[in-house]
């Protein structure tokens, strides 16, 4: 699935208490990753996303 979608599908996919909260958390914060791509390309980095 797409990066971008990864943040709603974790919350739907481990609801309330279904999953422990520090892996919600982390599996969250991989849909910042395009942004974080994007962030150090404009301050020149050279790449492209793994």
């Amino acid at each position: 699935m797409p990066l971008a979608e990864l943040r709603s599908a974790v919350l739907e996919t481990f609801p309330r208490v279904e999953g422990c909260t520090h892996l919600n958390d982390c599996l969250r914060s991989l849909a910042e990753v395009p942004r974080l791509f994007e962030a150090l390309r404009a301050r020149g980095g050279t790449g492209s996303p793994s």
